[in-house]
């Protein structure tokens, strides 16, 4: 872990959408959390922003630079945000119902294209 990236500021901005410098060690869910807290974002709070962007439709977390994943390392930084997530009780299940339900021609065609069984 490169300790003089502040991954934990980046997790920040991925909850809220805007960067709340906090410099934690170890950055562990529990840190982060807490560190925000002390902050002016509680947990209902980040909670709330979530639930908010997701029933507009929003994506959540926020998106972040892939070289931020990287520096932080992949593995940990998406255990890390799974765990905060989890603990917020956030669902971002979320998936927009299909605008079509019905089989277009060419879709019924490409199903029925199978290779023969021996």
């Amino acid at each position: 872990m490169n300790t003089t990236f502040p991954w934990a500021t980046h997790v920040s901005y991925a909850l809220l959408g805007q960067a709340v410098e906090i410099d934690v060690e170890p950055p562990t869910p529990e840190s982060i959390l807490a560190a925000l807290d002390g902050t002016g974002w509680p947990k209902t709070r980040i909670a709330s922003v979530a639930r908010q962007r997701l029933d507009h439709g929003e994506s959540w977390p926020f998106p972040v630079a892939p070289q931020v994943v990287k520096a932080a390392g992949a593995a940990r930084w998406h255990a890390v945000m799974g765990e905060i997530v989890e603990s917020l009780g956030v669902s971002i299940e979320h998936r927009a119902p299909s605008s079509r339900s019905t089989l277009d021609s060419d879709e019924t065609r490409l199903l029925a294209d199978v290779p023969p069984h021996w």
